[in-house]
């Protein structure tokens, strides 16, 4: 039983850390876009529309 809890306890410590890591990354590719749509707000929209049809495709193919 107390294996079991550990292994549970460890499962979550896990994905805490992949959670912080994530978050980390996602942060760091919102920067890039922020600089882009400052950049140009028309074409920063457009790279990420495009971006958005890759992420879909890579998922329906």
């Amino acid at each position: 039983m107390t294996q079991i809890i550990y292994l549970v306890q460890l499962m979550k410590n896990g994905y805490k850390i992949l959670k912080i890591r994530l978050v980390k990354r996602v942060a760091r590719i919102a920067l890039v876009f922020r600089k882009f749509l400052r950049a140009t707000t028309k074409e920063g929209r457009f790279i990420i529309k495009g971006l958005q049809a890759n992420y879909a495709m890579q998922f329906t193919s």
